[in-house]
């Protein structure tokens, strides 16, 4: 098929525009008629909201460097600051997810000669400004973004499109280059494996983990938190035990739910859950973070 051929030339030149390449994937999504490649192709090329699930190659560990200023006019620049001084709920504010569009990253990943810089929030330098060096004030705090963490996002894009393509043209082989007669479930296979890497359906289809995705959980509302959980198959007994590790934690993100949270991933792959283990897991963090922000 001649759109799956495009597709391919386009993700391996790795001198073309990966939007270009996605454009023409939601094209093909809905020649395929599948939501799930829909909204990956959407949120990649549209930027992903603040209530999305953001996928794990979208979130990277960054550092953190900050100048102070002390007495006599004396100057300490580009200090690395260790995280662990700031307290657990405003660690939130650093997360590293690059959620903007991917043509975003794929203009400044050409750039290697300089690392763009995520400033902090001013109220958090603030609050902070005499808790790391003796004497001396946080005036500045950024983290940097090398280069390369956008290179290899864009890659990362790049290469699971390349692949989903290559499959797909190899299947489209057995119904005469009619991407309508392909089964289903092989499409949602290919979407599953080589898109969201792996993250097996169990049951259901891609629409399952779409609705899934939308649910809001309201800050504090623990009510809406067990909902959710519950339409996504999690046992009333992980519910209450849930709720008695977030009372114990006083309703933080502490050390009882955080342990809440290990344990239930190696819960969420049996049989009567909607979606695979990964997807899952990546679900419920992202439910809880909304309980918690």
């Amino acid at each position: 098929m001649r759109l799956v051929d495009e597709i391919i030339e386009m993700a391996a030149d790795g001198k073309r525009p990966i939007a270009d390449a996605l454009r023409k994937c939601l094209i093909l999504a809905f020649e395929l008629k599948n939501n799930r490649l829909k909204e990956w192709a959407e949120k990649e090329l549209n930027g992903y909201g603040r209530d999305d699930v953001i996928p794990r190659y979208r979130c990277v560990a960054l550092h953190s460097k900050g100048n102070f200023s002390g007495p006599a006019g004396s100057w300490i620049p580009q200090r690395p600051l260790p995280l662990g001084i700031l307290e657990e709920k405003h660690r939130k504010y650093l997360t590293s997810k690059f959620v903007q569009p991917i043509a975003t990253y794929d203009a400044g990943s050409t750039d290697e000669k300089h690392n763009a810089m995520i400033p902090w929030p001013p109220d958090l330098i603030v609050h902070y400004q005499t808790r790391f060096i003796p004497g001396y004030a946080l005036s500045q705090a950024w983290q940097e973004v090398p280069a390369a963490v956008m290179v290899a996002l864009c890659e990362e894009v790049r290469n699971r499109l390349l692949r989903f393509a290559l499959e797909i043209r190899e299947e489209l082989g057995q119904v005469d280059d009619k991407p309508s007669d392909l089964p289903v479930r092989q499409v949602e296979s290919a979407v599953v494996n080589y898109i969201y890497g792996g993250t097996n359906v169990i049951a259901g289809t891609a629409s399952d983990f779409t609705q899934l995705g939308t649910v809001v959980v309201g800050k504090g509302n623990f009510s809406s938190l067990a909902d959710a959980l519950k339409r996504l198959d999690v046992p009333q007994g992980e519910v209450d035990a849930l709720k008695e590790a977030v009372d114990a934690d006083q309703k933080r993100f502490g050390t009882q739910t955080k342990e809440w949270v290990l344990n239930i991933g190696a819960k969420l792959g049996s049989a009567g859950m909607k979606i695979g283990t990964e997807a899952s897991s990546e679900l419920v963090k992202g439910w809880l973070h909304q309980y918690f922000s």
